[in-house]
């Protein structure tokens, strides 16, 4: 009986040690050369909502100094590239991910506009479904209702992302 679990311990368990010691070690070293080599913009709305193209996402993370490709890996910073990218209006939610090849993938999903706002200034913009507040755009001019008139606004455009942050007890 001792003699089989002996057998056992030597012919099952030591192999099983020994493999996941061996690949540990190819795991985290590969890691540590890997360079990012490609960016996969993945916009999973786009065939309803075009506010934002690929060339635009390229364009915001090239002009907040955001070198990628060629970097390692390791110093790409996915959860502040995430913030960078939710910070643009029209963007809802972003997910980042790099592969074990080096691909660097994003995956967007914009702000589904309800309505369009046109003020009694003449300035224009939409309401999103949770009541963010989406920009005009010159990509995109979506199928909603038009709003107009004589309509005061009981926060500040500029420095509100939301409707729902308005002090509802100001309005007249």
């Amino acid at each position: 009986m001792k003699r089989m679990k002996k057998f056992r311990f030597i012919y099952v368990w030591i192999p099983i040690f020994a493999y996941l010691i061996i690949i540990s070690g190819f795991i985290s070293g590969s890691e540590e050369d890997l360079l990012c080599n490609a960016i996969k913009i993945n916009i999973l709305d786009s065939t309803n909502t075009k506010f934002i193209h690929e060339e635009d996402i390229i364009a915001l993370l090239s002009q907040n100094n955001q070198k990628i490709l060629g970097n390692p890996v390791n110093n790409i910073d996915l959860k502040e590239l995430e913030k960078l990218l939710i910070s643009h209006r029209t963007i809802k939610n972003s997910e980042l991910y790099i592969t074990e090849k080096g691909k660097l993938n994003i995956e967007i999903t914009q702000h589904k506009p309800i309505v369009r706002i046109i003020n009694g200034k003449n300035k224009g913009y939409y309401i999103a479904e949770d009541g963010s507040i989406i920009p005009l755009s010159n990509n995109f001019s979506p199928f909603v209702m038009i709003v107009s008139g004589h309509i005061t606004e009981p926060y500040n455009n500029r420095q509100s992302n939301n409707i729902m942050d308005a002090d509802i007890g100001n309005l007249n």
